[in-house]
């Protein structure tokens, strides 16, 4: 067995080149595996509305119309001391004028007090 030591330099630089390669490919999927995880560890990039605003508190109606109860409550109150101008802020009379609406507003307890009375 003969050694040709004049091909050794050649021998020991492609191992080094293999070497290196499988080191650099090791590495580029080390590299790859390190992004792929970090970006699943990352809070999604798609745009999330702001929360919702905190309601506001409606301003409280100095009439009570702010149920249908307090509505009705409130226009008997009227009517019963004669306040047909108040009466009439409790009703959503369109079209009609403010002298109708006031004659309406008289006339609806009238109409009631007949119903009981039956």
């Amino acid at each position: 067995m003969r050694a040709d030591f004049g091909k050794a330099p050649l021998v020991v630089a492609r191992k080094l080149c293999q070497c290196a390669r499988h080191e650099a490919l090791a590495g580029l999927a080390l590299f790859l595996f390190a992004v792929v995880l970090a970006a699943a560890q990352l809070p999604s990039a798609k745009t999330e509305s702001p929360p919702p605003a905190p309601a506001t508190q409606q301003p409280l109606d100095p009439l009570g119309r702010s149920t249908p109860r307090g509505t009705i409550h409130g226009f008997i109150k009227a009517a019963d001391r004669n306040d047909f101008v108040t009466a009439v802020q409790y009703l959503q009379v369109p079209g009609k004028s403010k002298r109708e609406s006031e004659n309406l507003a008289r006339d609806l307890p009238s109409d009631s007090d007949r119903d009981a009375q039956n």
